[in-house]
C-alpha cells in the first residue's frame, strides 16, 4: 500500500514533509547564545569563557580591519607594481628588438666606415696609415714548359724576386 504525504507549499516531490523549509527556519545558534546570555542560569566558567571569545572576536576583528588589511594591501600594491614594471620592460624589449631586426644598424655602421671619403675615419688611415706597410710579391718563371705540357716532365719554376712595395 503506497503511503500519500499532504501537500504543503514548502514541500517538493523530493522532500513532501516539507524538511528542507523546517531546516530553514530553525534558529541559529547565535540566536541560542545570545538566548542564554540573556538568562541567569549560566554559570561564572561560561561567562568568563563567552567573555574571552568576544576579546578574541572583537581583536581578529581589528586585526583583519587594521594591521593586516594594511599589510596585505600593501603586498597587493607591491604586486601590482612590480607586473607594471615588467610589462612595461618587455614592451620596451619587444620593440627595440623589432627595431634592431627592421633597421639592421650593423651593416648601416659598415657602410658608414668601410667608405672612403674625403672627410670620413677610415680616409686619414689610409692616407697615412700609422705602421710603415710593405708588400712583398714573389714571381715564379716556368723552366720546362714544352716538356711539361707534352705529359714528359713535372713542372719546373725558378723563384724571381721578392719585389717590395711600401
Amino acid at each position: 500500500m503506497h503511503m500519500k504525504f499532504p501537500q504543503w507549499p514548502w514541500s517538493t516531490a523530493a522532500d513532501p514533509l516539507g524538511a528542507a523549509w523546517i531546516w530553514a527556519n530553525l534558529p541559529s545558534p547565535r540566536r541560542k547564545a545570545s538566548l542564554q546570555r540573556q538568562s541567569s542560569h549560566i554559570s561564572e566558567d561560561e561567562r568568563e569563557q563567552e567573555k574571552r571569545r568576544e576579546d578574541r572576536r572583537r581583536q581578529s576583528e581589528q586585526l583583519e580591519s587594521g594591521e593586516i588589511a594594511e599589510a596585505v594591501a600593501e603586498i597587493l600594491d607591491r604586486k601590482r607594481r612590480v607586473n607594471v614594471y615588467l610589462l612595461v620592460a618587455g614592451v620596451i624589449s619587444l620593440l627595440s628588438s623589432v627595431l634592431l631586426w627592421t633597421v639592421n644598424p650593423y651593416d648601416i655602421i659598415f657602410r658608414m666606415k668601410a667608405t672612403l671619403t674625403e672627410n670620413g675615419e677610415t680616409f686619414g688611415i689610409w692616407k697615412k696609415p700609422p705602421v710603415d706597410l710593405y708588400l712583398k710579391v714573389f714571381l715564379f718563371n716556368i723552366t720546362n714548359k714544352d716538356a711539361f705540357l707534352n705529359g714528359k716532365e713535372k713542372l719546373r719554376v725558378e723563384e724571381v724576386g721578392p719585389y717590395v712595395y711600401k
